[in-house]
């Protein structure tokens, strides 16, 4: 599920998928999606520990030299980790040092935040939400007064708040699809926070976007759990759920995968 990485958009898993299904298996491919899947941006991390293991591939090393990341030492045994120390030593101490966070096959879930802390994080939601909508009506009213600054704002909250996908993003995945057909490829959309929809304004346009592509793709599914409506108390943050979300939400969703793909 998500090669159990956090964040992960379409062009990052892309070569680590193309690994997988060069396999001979039939085995189905379960893939988290959120509102941002299609979505990269120059400034968009990359997490190099994820690669590094797999660098003798051409795939790989292709996709880190076309981001100006690949080194030479990468081929060295040994040498190749140079500079992902930090990813290792940052995920050993976070595991020993937050006795609050719990590691569990892969994932790793907090606890619920305060109600007052909570608040907060929908509060800055609703914020951003306020500021496209402002930037947006400043440059329809007035573009005279709409600065360099505030298209770039402008641009930046498009790209976070709406679903914006890179069609060539896109036209790749559906290749895959097609290219694919003995695998099932699962979106799953996982349970959010109202605050977040809230703020998805072409919400419908995605879920119309997927649906469209599942009608194309007989091997595609789509789970969408987005209105579960789910208690503040199952969310770590507006965009992630808690420990107690994740074993709510891992039920269900064990449960309807068996579904799936029983037929």
């Amino acid at each position: 599920f998500n090669y159990g990485m956090k964040g992960m958009v379409f062009d990052h898993l892309e070569p680590l998928l193309e690994i997988e299904l060069a396999k001979e298996r039939k085995t189905p491919i379960i893939l988290d999606f959120h509102h941002l899947f299609f979505l990269t941006h120059e400034n968009m991390p990359l997490q190099m520990s994820n690669y590094v293991p797999f660098i003798d591939n051409p795939q790989i090393s292709q996709f880190l030299k076309d981001r100006n990341l690949y080194k030479n030492y990468l081929r060295i045994p040994g040498l190749r980790y140079y500079g992902c120390y930090m990813d290792y030593l940052k995920e050993y101490l976070r595991f020993h040092k937050k006795k609050s966070i719990v590691f569990s096959k892969g994932g790793a879930h907090s606890p619920t935040q305060s109600e007052e802390h909570f608040k907060k994080f929908i509060e800055k939601r609703s914020l951003s939400s306020q500021k496209l909508k402002d930037l947006e009506r400043k440059k329809d009213e007035n573009s005279l007064l709409f600065s360099v600054a505030d298209s770039l704002m402008l641009n930046r909250l498009n790209s976070l708040l709406r679903f914006s996908p890179d069609h060539t993003k896109t036209a790749r995945f559906n290749e895959m699809l097609e290219d694919n057909r003995d695998r099932k490829f699962i979106l799953v959309f996982s349970p959010q926070h109202f605050s977040k929809l809230d703020g998805i304004d072409n919400y419908d346009q995605m879920i119309w976007f997927i649906e469209d592509l599942k009608q194309k793709n007989e091997n595609l599914e789509f789970i969408n759990y987005a209105y579960e409506n789910y208690p503040n108390s199952y969310f770590r943050d507006t965009g992630h759920l808690s420990i107690s979300g994740a074993q709510a939400f891992s039920g269900r969703l064990n449960q309807d995968l068996k579904s799936i793909l029983k037929n």
